[in-house]
């Protein structure tokens, strides 16, 4: 298949490069496994596979497929003889391959390798002791007899072994052994599926668009060398696959103007690409990646009869049936049939003019012979097998146009090609390119005169600015209409497809209530007495300042003492010393009125708001709800000093009180990690150098380190401080990410944890690697002049380093990976890679920030602290301030452990508005939008208390329902009437240690301790403002965020509408 126009050159093993030698035995225990179907083997005893000298006009044949299945390499001039009955693969080849594969070993298990080094001449001893051992297993062996190979020392083996042996064609159990493809496998070809796509989609559409708006007269086969040439540079399509290890399938086919040809062998001939008067040209292409095919076929329509969209769409429907049928566990003729079952029931006549086949097997091979789609064939589809399901009807003829003495363009055929993978479930897609009619039809010839009426107003009324820039008329009165009708039908399309996809959403969102409402159920039965308490009262102790009145120290009892030992303050009342533990102490403040100086002393009370308190004072305040609290004292002295030295050293004891509860309750809450096995081969350890850590341990901000990568975690090693080690085992890792410096400063690798570990001092969930590649190339190269040629050597220096350093991480992320991979008892892990794409603003904290979508989770990783939304952990979503006059909406998730408080993300832009909504709603994430935003603590509070009520007025449904809103509205403003109401919602100490978490990369709250100027600052702002929450302080943060960029957007909305009157003028 596909011989004259698929020479490639062949890989061939180099001196320096190896083979996966785990990769290599596994297969090879495949190979001897599948004898245990005998009856596919003919009986044979062994299998011999013979190489000859390369022949360029052949490239798919199973012999190169299972060498490069095998080994990764292609072979020439090289005899595999595999004897079943003792395990031995015996190799004859040369002696630059012969190296190489010794470095496999001789054997592992009950397999074994044996090697012989071919000579020039005189290889009779060699061959002698091969067909030896074959004999010794038996009399027949297999072999691919179909294939001939060519050359004096293939010939000569293969003689032998047909003197000497029944042979048996191995054709069918070659083809089963490469027919189900690996986790490996499947991601090649995945990749590789993708790229034809992106050829397809990104070049050849637009090149076939502009040949026809500009009315270029270009040959098919120059339109296909082109195209070709795309796999040779990938940047041009927007590809970060590597050019090594890519190649095209085949010159791609671009067929036109009545002459057609719907087999893989077609070519692209010389005429030129015909589409007046309603023309048909169809293009196929097909990519390799790391040898591994793929292939696309698509049929583009101008100027399209009515007869020949009904055409199209029963090829469609054939399509949609093939795929439907071919799924785990079917036989191949079956799936055939059911393509056939369409064509007769929608358009008989069509059966004549379907292709003989409904598409076949691919992979190493680009068209796996023993698995074609047909009549014959009972072979059986199995999960991991790749198709490429291609139907067409050729030798069409449509009667209008060759009524009006259209040849070329009536006579037409239609193909539609993609690759599938079959799977336990539904088979899917690998290959993405529209499939509807709209999308690939173009209306040329506007004023024609089969257009209606409608449609001729519909085009001109088509405003100009609607008219693509790019489009030239060429003195062709119908250039600019070509656009025009497409752009018309995109719309139409485009509106259509808007409405059903907003159709189907609504539809999974139904789905999905449904699903968190039989949750919620199971929760509620599994939760037993329906209480969610906290285990933290069992185990908090009220602080002990001293044992008795004895215990206190003998010191006047007319002054402040502070005994920083029992951590206490002792102050004079009614002349008597009065202690008071540091915890229960909000704030000092020192004001100087006059001659007098005056102390006062804020304690934790029930009245003194949520503000300054911890998760154990609320415990206080709940156990001791009877007694009387003292708010505040105040202490009045002419003789200032004793209050001044009084005030700082309460403060300072403060400070280290609360780091000395902080590091204690860090360390109680950590999980006991598995110890880091490191490799023994320290050259086969993934590596990277120079890197930079958050957060910094032990408070360092400068320092470089080295991430390296072992058997069960990595470990990141400061340089400077050798001693100083971070471990982040591999099963504690939750998320990993790779984001690389595409507009950024840096490129980074993040871990998210499963369980917090100790950074220094710290304890933290969030561990970041990086590299500022921005001020590290400024540092490259010290020496430039002043001027123009200097900063553009600077900016191309920037660029070189930038370049490298997102190469240098990606090397390390994919060398890491087969590193967890080869470890079983790891859970796989792949790094996640956050969509540009996707991209946009919001304020989960206290400033704007850009927010990254991603597989499993919502990022943003340049943050500090970083944010980081676990999606499989989200029960709902709630966007609130959805209204039609606002520029910004919020949004809010519910997590399915109702006892973590809510997360939202304020003041994002309302064009992400349907663009988040696609993107949840493809997570499997309930959402509810309102015109308010909601106070979710006391609606959390009584989900909480009552689940079962709750569940039982309708849930979700009956909270955010749209006639909803206004009464949680009323219910909260009554709820908020009451002063203690909006303090009853009691977060539980890990929602209190997932708050500290967070913070983890604050730098200020992380160095308080060092830095006492910052400390003093810290809590003059705390006395200043007592009565105000932390949370006040960040809602009016945010607020004060989203009116500067509302200002920001005015002004620049001015300035645009100012220029533009400047223009008009």
């Amino acid at each position: 298949v596909l011989q004259h126009n698929l020479g490639r050159s062949r890989e061939t093993p180099n001196m320096g490069e190896s083979i996966d030698a785990n990769l290599f035995w596994d297969r090879l225990k495949k190979i001897f496994d599948s004898r245990v179907n005998n009856a596919i083997w003919g009986d044979a005893s062994s299998l011999a596979i013979v190489a000859g000298s390369v022949a360029e006009e052949i490239v798919y044949r199973k012999t190169n497929a299972l060498q490069l299945w095998l080994f990764g390499y292609e072979l020439t001039n090289t005899v595999l003889v595999f004897v079943f009955e003792a395990k031995t693969l015996h190799v004859l080849a040369g002696k630059k391959a012969c190296s190489i594969f010794s470095t496999l070993g001789s054997s592992r298990g009950d397999l074994q390798l044996k090697l012989s080094q071919r000579q020039k001449t005189g290889n009779e001893a060699s061959i002698e002791s091969i067909t030896e051992a074959m004999w010794s297993a038996g009399k027949k062996t297999a072999m691919l007899l179909k294939e001939n190979q060519l050359g004096t020392f293939a010939t000569e083996f293969i003689k032998v072994v047909k003197s000497k042996f029944e042979t048996v064609e191995a054709l069918l159990a070659v083809g089963d052994i490469l027919s189900v493809k690996s986790e490996e496998e499947q991601e090649s070809m995945k990749q590789a599926a993708l790229f034809a796509s992106s050829v397809l989609k990104e070049f050849l559409l637009p090149e076939i668009e502009t040949i026809v708006d500009e009315d270029q007269k270009v040959k098919h086969s120059d339109l296909a060398d082109r195209a070709d040439e795309v796999f040779m540079d990938p940047k041009r399509v927007k590809s970060k696959l590597s050019v090594d290890s890519l190649d095209s399938c085949y010159t791609p086919i671009i067929q036109s103007g009545g002459n057609y040809s719907l087999k893989p062998s077609a070519v692209s001939d010389d005429e030129l690409i015909y589409y007046d008067h309603g023309g048909t040209v169809i293009v196929s292409l097909g990519a390799r990646y790391k040898n591994y095919c793929s292939n696309i076929a698509r049929t583009f329509f101008f100027d399209p009869s009515d007869e020949q969209q009904k055409v199209y769409d029963v090829l469609c429907r054939v399509f949609a049936a093939v795929k439907g049928a071919l799924k785990h566990g079917a036989v191949l003729r079956t799936v055939w049939e059911s393509a056939i079952k369409v064509i007769r029931a929608k358009k008989p006549e069509l059966e004549n003019k379907f292709t003989k086949n409904c598409g076949f097997g691919i992979g190493l091979e680009f068209r796996e012979s023993t698995f074609v789609i047909n009549r014959a064939n009972n072979r059986i589809a199995k999960s991991g097998m790749v198709f490429n399901i291609c139907v067409g009807f050729d030798k069409l003829v449509d009667q209008t146009k060759l009524a009006k003495g259209y040849e070329k363009a009536a006579n037409y055929a239609c193909i539609l090609a993609d690759t599938v993978i079959v799977s336990s479930g539904e088979t899917r897609i690998l290959t993405h390119f529209s499939r509807q009619f709209a999308n690939l039809s173009y209306q040329i010839e506007g004023d024609d005169e089969e257009s209606s009426e409608e449609e001729r107003v519909d085009a001109s009324a088509v405003s100009q600015e609607n008219v693509l820039p790019e489009i030239k008329t060429n003195g062709n009165p119908y250039a600019r209409r070509t656009r025009l009708g497409t752009r018309t039908r995109e719309q139409a399309a485009q509106i259509k497809a808007n409405a059903n996809r907003e159709s189907a959403r609504d539809d999974h969102q139904k789905s999905l209530l449904n699903r968190r409402m039989e949750s919620m159920k199971s929760r509620l039965a599994d939760r037993g007495d329906g209480g969610y308490e906290s285990d933290e009262e069992d185990t908090y102790f009220d602080p002990e300042a001293y044992a008795g009145p004895q215990a206190m120290p003998a010191v006047p009892a007319f002054k402040i003492y502070v005994d920083v030992k029992s951590e206490s303050v002792l102050v004079p009342i009614n002349e008597s010393l009065v202690p008071f533990h540091i915890s229960t102490v909000k704030s000092v403040n020192l004001t100087e009125l006059g001659s007098f100086s005056f102390l006062r002393m804020n304690f934790i009370s029930p009245s003194s708001g949520p503000g300054g308190r911890s998760f154990q004072t609320e415990k206080a305040i709940e156990r001791h709800k009877t007694e009387s609290f003292i708010r505040e004292l105040t202490f009045k002295a002419q003789n200032g000093q004793n209050l001044r030295k009084a005030a700082s050293v309460i403060k300072e004891l403060k400070k280290q009180a609360a780091l000395k509860a902080k590091e204690r309750k860090d360390r109680d809450g950590l999980v006991d990690q598995e110890e880091l096995i490191t490799m023994r081969d320290s050259n086969a350890v993934p590596r990277l150098r120079d890197l930079r850590i958050k957060p910094a341990a032990g408070g360092k901000r400068k320092g470089t380190g080295i991430l390296v990568a072992h058997v069960n975690g990595f470990r990141y090693t400061n340089r400077s401080a050798t001693s100083s080690r971070i471990d982040i085992i591999y099963n504690n890792i939750k998320h990993a990410f790779f984001q690389e410096a595409k507009n950024r400063i840096s490129v980074l690798l993040h871990f998210h944890l499963k369980n917090p570990i100790m950074v220094g001092r710290k304890k933290t969930k969030d561990i970041q690697v990086f590299v500022e590649v921005i001020d590290s190339s400024q540092d490259i190269d010290s020496r430039g002049t002043w001027g123009d040629q200097d900063g553009l050597l600077e900016e191309q220096r920037e660029r070189q380093f930038r370049n490298r350093m997102n190469r240098t991480f990606r090397d390390f992320v994919k060398l890491s990976e087969a590193v967890i991979a080869r470890n079983k008892q790891i859970k796989k892990l792949q790094f996640d890679i956050p969509y540009d794409k996707l991209q946009f603003v919001g304020v989960p904290a206290k400033s704007t920030i850009n927010i990254y979508p991603s597989l499993n989770c919502l990022v943003a990783l340049d943050d500090s602290p970083p944010f980081c939304l676990t999606l499989k952990e989200v029960e709902l979503a709630h966007f609130e301030r959805v209204q039609f006059h606002l520029r910004e909406f919020d949004i809010v998730f519910v997590f399915k452990d109702f006892k973590r408080p809510p997360i939202r993300i304020d003041a994002i832009p309302v064009k992400h508005l349907d663009a988040l909504r696609n993107f949840l709603d493809d997570a499997g994430i309930l959402y509810y939008s309102g015109a308010i935003n909601l106070d979710w603590r006391p609606i959390m509070k009584t989900i909480n208390a009552d689940l079962e009520g709750f569940v039982d007025l309708g849930g979700w449904a009956h909270f955010l329902g749209e006639e909803i809103p206004n009464e949680i509205a009323q219910q909260q403003a009554a709820e908020m009437s009451d002063p203690e109401a909006a303090d009853d919602y009691e977060p539980s100490a890990d929602e209190m240690s997932e708050k500290s978490d967070d913070e983890e990369y604050d730098s200020a709250s992380s160095e308080v301790s060092e830095n006492s100027d910052f400390s003093e600052d810290f809590e003059e702002a705390s006395d200043e403002e007592e009565d105000v929450s932390w949370d006040d302080l960040h809602r009016q943060a945010a607020a004060d965020d989203r009116r500067a960029a509302r200002r920001e957007e005015t002004s620049r909305d001015d300035n645009v509408r100012s220029q533009k009157r400047r223009r008009t003028r």
